[in-house]
């Protein structure tokens, strides 16, 4: 994602889509042309040339696909391999789950029940959908509509200075995602999410600053929106398996949810406005942003007093010592979701 823009930059076009002209220019042909030379005037994006994105989108289109068959490929051997050596490993060291258990997992039964409830899970993990849907579609907005989004602000800002920005967002998403898992540590994930929150609000509310005028202040908004929310996705799927747990069910809708408004169209809904009001782009980062975060203060309020589920299963593990700790790992570890997480 850091390089990438900066490959791109050399085959992008520098010539406004007839679209643009059709949509945002007066009818009158004279004052058209006048607006047409006062913006050439404005923006000297040099010779002009037509794009070319086609190119890098079909090479690495094209490594995609064999990436994908080669993944295929070997996890297919993995698997075949692995089966054969660790059925009957596993079935053994499986039986020994319920050893020294019996009266501990009475106890903690009607603690589950009485705290976690069915109404309860539902609740949560449809809050949590939501709030996961509303945060993609930001992101995924913010990424895809920067470039039209600073280069329509009447500020001269080239496709050039607009693909650095992005390389920029960029980088500072790697150094945000690194940052985060240092500090997931040490801190739980609802209050990191809730202080990532309102990192990310202060960041946009720089961008509406900088809308005005100031370029400084679009790198600034721009690199610390990046920097803060990079990691959100995988801290609020740690959250959910804090509070509720996660099963193949809840793990599929969750990942669903955070798709949802770009597969229903919202790409397409920004895209018919941000080049003749740009300020579309600002609405939406923050009223979805806003709603977020009441999402979020929903999601505390209904897991207020209630104990984690893997506070739970750490009480439980000292019960259980003869229990092999590559099952135990399998079982009940986070570790392999949040660095996948990260990694998204």
């Amino acid at each position: 994602m850091v390089i990438t823009p900066l490959v791109f930059n050399s085959f992008l076009s520098n010539v406004e889509s007839d679209a643009h002209d059709d949509q945002c220019l007066s009818s009158e042909n004279e004052t058209a042309v006048d607006i047409v030379n006062a913006t050439s005037n404005q923006k000297p994006f040099g010779e002009l040339h037509t794009s070319e994105i086609w190119i890098p989108h079909l090479v690495i289109g094209i490594f995609m696909v064999i990436n994908g068959i080669l993944c295929i490929i070997l996890e297919l051997q993995r698997l075949n391999v692995e089966k054969n050596e660790t059925d009957k490993k596993n079935e053994c060291e499986e039986e020994n789950v319920s050893l020294k258990q019996t009266h501990v997992e009475k106890s903690h039964e009607n603690k589950v029940q009485a705290q976690h409830s069915k109404l309860y899970r539902v609740s949560f993990v449809t809050v949590m959908c939501i709030l996961i849907a509303t945060y993609w579609g930001f992101a995924s907005s913010f990424v895809q509509f920067w470039i039209t989004f600073v280069m329509f602000l009447d500020m001269n800002i080239s496709k050039n200075r607009a693909v650095m920005m992005l390389s920029a967002f960029s980088f500072a998403a790697v150094v945000g995602n690194f940052i985060a898992m240092l500090i997931a540590t040490k801190v739980k994930s609802m209050p990191m999410l809730i202080a990532v929150n309102i990192l990310t609000i202060v960041s946009v509310v720089i961008c509406i600053f900088g809308a005005n005028g100031s370029e400084t202040l679009l790198w600034v908004g721009c690199i610390m929106c990046s920097l803060c929310s990079s990691n959100y996705y995988s801290s609020a799927y740690n959250l959910l398996e804090e509070k509720v747990g996660v099963t193949n069910l809840i793990g599929s809708l969750y990942a669903i949810a955070a798709a949802s408004l770009n597969a229903i169209g919202l790409p397409i809904l920004i895209a018919n406005f941000i080049e003749c009001s740009p300020s579309i782009f600002l609405y939406f980062t923050t009223i979805s942003i806003s709603v977020v975060f009441l999402l979020l203060l929903v999601l505390f309020v209904l897991s207020y007093g209630k104990e984690d589920l893997r506070q739970e299963t750490k009480d439980e593990s000292d019960e259980i010592k003869e229990k092999s700790s590559e099952v135990y790992i399998r079982k009940y570890s986070m570790r392999r979701v949040s660095v996948g997480g990260i990694a998204l």
